[in-house]
C-alpha cells in the first residue's frame, strides 16, 4: 500500500464498471514484470554465479567443521567467526557480509571493485549465508553441510535497465565479470499470454530507471531464464470505510477467528467445524514432518515402518505443496456459521453492504507457529476485497492483547489469564476475552491509520506512526512521571515473496510473542 492521493486513478482489473469512479483510499499493490529470456543471454549470469555460491558454500563447509563459524546473526546476516590472537586468547568478530567477503574471499572483493557491482556479488554471498542462518535459527546449531539447489539469482537494484531507456524488446546489464549483457525478450506470443500476463503491468514501468529483479533459471534443458522485476499498480477502494471490523487469528482452533464485533450475530469462527481444515492441516503436519531431516534416528522413519531416505524425502517435499493448494482449497470453501455461502463472501459482502473496511491480523508462519491457516486466510481475505473494493489493512500485532480496549493503557507482558483466555486491565480494571481483545485492538489500529491517512502496507512504518501520531497507547509512568515504554521485539521472518529483501530493507514483524 502507499499513501492516498486526491488524484482519481485508473481502475485495477475487477470487472465491475460500476467501480469505474471510486471515492475510497488509494493504496498501490505489488504486481509481477516477467521478461522471457529469449535467447538465454543470461546462461552466463548463472555459470559465474554459480561459482560463487559453490565457492562459498565449500568455504562456510570447511569453518564450520573446524568451529571457526559460531553463528550467523541479525538481519543482516554478520558473520561471527573465531579467532586466535598472537597471545593464544580466543576472540568472537562479526564481520558483516561486505567484510566476511573482503577477509575470506580477497579475489572476489577485486573481482566487485574492478566491476563497481560489489552489492551484487554481496546479494549472492548474502544468499549462502541466509540458508546457513536459517537452519542455525531452526534447529540450534549448524548441519555438517548444505546443498544450495536453488537456481534463482536475487539482483538488487540498478542491475537491469532498458536498452536506450526504451521499451523496444532489449534489456541491457553489466555481468559479475564486467562484460555487458544483452537480453532479448519476448514482447508477445500467438495466445497473448505474453501481453495479457507477463507484460501486463510493463506500461507502468519507467524506462529511464534501471531496476532490481530475481532472475529465474530453469532446471532442465530447454527452458527459458525469466527475469520477474516487480511494479507498483495503483487501486482505489470503492469507499472510505465508517469504521473497520478486525480478526485475530489463532492457533485454538475454537478461536481461530476471532471479530472484533459480530457478525450476522456470530462472534468466532470454530475450526472444529470445518472438518476439511482440519483433515488438511493434518496432512500437511505429517507431509512436512517427513520431508524433513529429522535429528533423531527414530523419526526417520515411515507410517509403514520403513526409512525415509533422500528419495522418499523428495515425494514428501512435492507432496507438502500439494497439501498447501489443497488447504487453501477448503479454507477458502468453508461455510459461514449457519449458512450455506462460505464465510470469506459472508464477510466481505457484509462489509461492503455496511460500509466498513477490513483490518487483518498480519500474524506470519514461523517456527513456532507453522501454518494453522493464517498465510492462506490473509492472501484469500485480501483477494476478496480487492475483488469488491472493500477498504482493508493488514495491521501490526504488538500489543494486540495488553492495550486495553476500554482505556488504551498497555499493560505488563503476562497480563493475559491463560487458564481464562481473559485479560484484565491493571489501570482501570478492564476485564474480556484476549481473542475479542486482539480483534478490536486491530480495527482500532487500522482506524487509527486511517485517521492519519496512511495507507502504507508495511507493519514496521505502520507501528512507527501509530506510536508516534496515534495517541492510542498509554503507558505506565514510575513516581517521578517518567514514561516507561516495554521494549517491542522484531523476530526475523523470511518473506516467502519471489524477490527477497536487500540488506537496506528491514525484515517483516513477526506477532506479539504472547498473542496467541
Amino acid at each position: 500500500m502507499s499513501n492516498e492521493s486526491n488524484e482519481q486513478l485508473p481502475l485495477f482489473d475487477t470487472g465491475e464498471e460500476s467501480f469505474a469512479v471510486r471515492k475510497g483510499p488509494t493504496i498501490f499493490l505489488r504486481k509481477a514484470v516477467k521478461f522471457i529470456d529469449s535467447d538465454n543471454a543470461l546462461d552466463s549470469l548463472r555459470e559465474l554465479a554459480r561459482g560463487i555460491v559453490n565457492e562459498v558454500n565449500s568455504k562456510v563447509i570447511e569453518m564450520v567443521a573446524s568451529g571457526e563459524i559460531v553463528s550467523i546473526d541479525g538481519p543482516f546476516n554478520d558473520v561471527i567467526v573465531k579467532e586466535i590472537t598472537k597471545f593464544g586468547e580466543e576472540l568472537e568478530k562479526k564481520f558483516t557480509a561486505s567484510n566476511f567477503i573482503d577477509r575470506f574471499f580477497p579475489h572476489l572483493a577485486k573481482m566487485a571493485k574492478e566491476n563497481k557491482n560489489k552489492s551484487h556479488i554481496r546479494s549472492i554471498v548474502t544468499g549462502v549465508l541466509r540458508k546457513w542462518k536459517g537452519h542455525y535459527e531452526k534447529h540450534g546449531e549448524f548441519p555438517s553441510t548444505i546443498a544450495m539447489k536453488s537456481y534463482n539469482l536475487v539482483m538488487g537494484d540498478g542491475f537491469f535497465s532498458f536498452d536506450g531507456k526504451i521499451k523496444n524488446g532489449w534489456l541491457v546489464a553489466k555481468n559479475l565479470d564486467g562484460s555487458e549483457l544483452k537480453i532479448k525478450y519476448r514482447t508477445k506470443s500467438r495466445c497473448e499470454r505474453i501481453q495479457k500476463n507477463a507484460l501486463k503491468y510493463l506500461n507502468l514501468m519507467d524506462p529511464n530507471n534501471k531496476f532490481g529483479a530475481t532472475v529465474i533459471f530453469p532446471r532442465k534443458k530447454g527452458g527459458k531464464n525469466v527475469i520477474v522485476a516487480s511494479v507498483q499498480v495503483p487501486y482505489q477502494f470503492s469507499y472510505r470505510p465508517q469504521r473497520f471490523i478486525g480478526l485475530d487469528f489463532n492457533k485454538a482452533n475454537e478461536n481461530w477467528i476471532y471479530f472484533s464485533e459480530p457478525i450476522d450475530g456470530v462472534e468466532k469462527i470454530d475450526k472444529n467445524l470445518l472438518e476439511g481444515v482440519l483433515i488438511a492441516e493434518a496432512e500437511l503436519k505429517k507431509a512436512n514432518k517427513n520431508a524433513k531431516v529429522q535429528s533423531s534416528i527414530q523419526d526417520r522413519i515411515d507410517e509403514d515402518g520403513t526409512p525415509i531416505r533422500t528419495g522418499k524425502r523428495s515425494y514428501w517435499r512435492k507432496h507438502v505443496k500439494l497439501v498447501h493448494k489443497l488447504h487453501k482449497r477448503v479454507i477458502a470453501a468453508a461455510p459461514f456459521p449457519g449458512k450455506e455461502t462460505r464465510f470469506i463472501d459472508t464477510l466481505v459482502s457484509y462489509l461492503k453492504d455496511n460500509s466498513l473496511g477490513l483490518a487483518i491480523d498480519s500474524v506470519t508462519t514461523g517456527k513456532s507457529n507453522g501454518s494453522f491457516g493464517q498465510d492462506k486466510l490473509k492472501e484469500l481475505l485480501q483477494d476478496a476485497c480487492l475483488e469488491q473494493g472493500v477498504p482493508y489493512m493488514v495491521v501490526p500485532t504488538y500489543y494486540s492483547t495488553r492495550r486495553c480496549t476500554s482505556c488504551g493503557y498497555v499493560n505488563a507482558e503476562g497480563s493475559r489469564d491463560k487458564k481464562t483466555n481473559t485479560v484484565t486491565c491493571s489501570e482501570c480494571g478492564h476485564s474480556e476475552n484476549a481473542d475479542l481483545a486482539g480483534a478490536k485492538n486491530q480495527a482500532e489500529y487500522a482506524a487509527c491509520l486511517t485517521r492519519l491517512n496512511f495507507w502504507v502496507n508495511d507493519q514496521r512504518k505502520q507501528w512507527n506512526k501509530i506510536k508516534s501520531d496515534g495517541n492510542i497507547l498509554h503507558y505506565p509512568q514510575d513516581k517521578a512521571g517518567n514514561v516507561s515504554r516495554p521494549e517491542e521485539e522484531y523476530p526475523q521472518t523470511q518473506t516467502p515473496l519471489i524477490e527477497e529483501k536487500s540488506e537496506s530493507e528491514t525484515t517483516q514483524q513477526n506477532d506479539e510473542p504472547d498473542q496467541n
